[in-house]
């Protein structure tokens, strides 16, 4: 059987297809270099073409009316439609319930008691949805608003303070910046942390702050000013309490709990999430780029298939696969970066989501104190408050952090022992966190990046590595050797290494 997932909305654009007992996935962006790119549906129809997929069964796909498509009804979860390829059956899903039916790589969405979803817009103008049995053809609203949330909150704040790239990419910086203020927990307790979220702009536009309305003091939102990041860090904290609330009133601690959509990928409510909430699941592609993936797990369950494998995952980006890098090239990477050079590491395939884990990277020393300001000025160009993460071995995560599970995906802002910050300064944010990456011996899907964390620790003593995105600033992370081989030319990459292929500049 032949089924076909994608999402068509305003950005983030993907698809996904089994077929011959595999899933494939491709998000648009990897193959144009266009960040948040929004496809068409001839897009995807020259995508199949390419694939040679000439006979499909059914498929389903997610568009909120964005595209003229279709949207669900507000009692609807999914609906049939007129199809939209040669009379193929066709169905409609949900935003929402897409993106939870998403999480079915890390569990079988048999045994999920709740999904919560919490972004910008889905479909009806719903921007959160919490639904019970979600791995069924019977799931039901226990909750849903209208209102505009924390993502939408976030945008108008980049605005606000002249933040420059893609809106969509405000809400990380802000989570950055908030770290540097302190919170007022005296304005905290003025406000009823439950229900602001049906209100949020309202801590703009009428709560006072100091004394005055934020939105009417002139020259507020400046990241030079001590008062705006006292006053973001504050109301970063009223959100995180907001969506605790939340989670507390509609799910019980031992529940089986997916929580997707853009919200779910702020790693500071994360991590007070999974103290919270042990069974607690959040899939790496939990923004729009997963969307495709819960359209293919919904004709699963819609025709009552066996449920789909995970292998591979999240090493799933339909891109070419290069071979492995051997002992002594991994050698060579590793003396590099101990001598403080900066290092593209292009292996396999990529990965879903927006965070590079350990497929499409650069990778510095975490002992370099500078690490972070060189990157900035020579490749990324980020802003200087924003952190950079590491990728360490699973094994040594609880000798370096305060963390008691694996965190594979880069969702957790998990908290920095005393008496290692010193060690490894450029992935310490000034809150003492690090969003880390736990790296995995048990699967041979990530056997590269774990000898080379292996062969960094035996060198150094350090069993972990910066690790950001492959790419410049402003592009998505790269899809194509061609890509590499062009930034290794254009900027001071100190070397790359693809496969076995490894580039250094003299």
């Amino acid at each position: 059987m032949t089924l076909v997932g994608f999402y068509i909305g305003n950005h983030d654009s993907n698809i996904s297809i089994f077929t011959d007992g595999i899933v494939k996935y491709l998000k648009s962006e990897r193959v144009n270099g266009i960040k948040h790119h929004q496809a068409d549906l001839n897009y995807f129809k020259d995508i199949l073409k390419k694939w040679n997929i000439t006979q499909i069964d059914a498929i389903a796909f997610s568009d909120g009316n964005r595209n003229g498509l279709g949207c669900c009804e507000p009692n609807q979860f999914y609906k049939q439609i007129d199809p939209l390829f040669d009379n193929i059956e066709t169905f409609c899903i949900d935003h929402h319930y897409s993106h939870i039916l998403s999480a079915w790589p890390l569990i079988n969405m048999d045994q999920v008691n709740i999904g919560v979803a919490i972004d910008g817009r889905g479909d009806n103008n719903f921007r959160t949805a919490i639904i019970k049995n979600p791995g069924t053809l019977n799931p039901q609203y226990k909750y849903v608003t209208q209102k505009r949330g924390i993502p939408f909150f976030f945008n108008t704040l980049g605005n606000l303070s002249h933040l420059t790239g893609n809106y969509l990419d405000y809400a990380g910086k802000l989570m950055g910046a908030q770290a540097y203020g302190k919170i007022d927990y005296e304005y905290v307790n003025r406000i009823k942390c439950s229900e602001i979220g049906e209100y949020v702009y309202d801590l703009i536009s009428k709560i006072q702050w100091r004394g005055e309305v934020p939105l009417n003091t002139s020259e507020f939102f400046n990241f030079n000013n001590q008062s705006f990041l006292d006053w973001l860090a504050t109301v970063h904290y009223v959100l995180e309490c907001y969506v605790i609330d939340l989670f507390k009133s509609y799910c019980d601690k031992d529940q089986f709990i997916v929580y997707s959509g853009g919200c779910a990928q702020n790693t500071v409510f994360n991590e007070k999430l999974f103290e919270m909430f042990p069974n607690l699941v959040i899939p790496p592609h939990c923004y729009d780029g997963g969307q495709s993936l819960g359209c293919l797990e919904f004709l699963r369950i819609y025709h009552s298939l066996a449920p789909f494998s995970p292998e591979g995952f999240p090493y799933w980006q339909n891109d070419i696969e290069n071979s492995k890098p051997d002992s002594n090239t991994i050698g060579k990477v590793s003396e590099l970066l101990s001598n403080g050079k900066i290092v593209g590491w292009y292996q396999g395939r990529g990965e879903i989501g927006p965070r590079a884990l350990g497929h499409r990277s650069i990778l510095m020393d975490c002992r370099n104190k500078n690490a972070k300001d060189i990157l900035n000025q020579r490749i990324k160009h980020r802003e200087p408050w924003r952190p950079y993460a590491p990728s360490i071995l699973e094994s040594q995560a609880n000798k370096w952090f305060n963390i008691d599970r694996p965190s594979p995906y880069m969702l957790r802002a998990v908290t920095v022992k005393g008496e290692k910050m010193d060690i490894i300064p450029s992935v310490v944010h000034v809150d003492g966190t690090s969003r880390i990456q736990t790296v995995a011996k048990n699967s041979d899907i990530n056997d590269s990046y774990f000898k080379l964390l292996e062969d960094f620790y035996s060198l150094t003593g350090v069993p972990m590595l910066l690790n950001t995105s492959l790419n410049a600033g402003g592009s998505p992370i790269f899809g194509s050797q061609e890509q590499c081989i062009d930034l290794y030319k254009s900027v001071p990459l100190d070397a790359i290494c693809m496969g076995n292929q490894l580039l250094i500049k003299e």
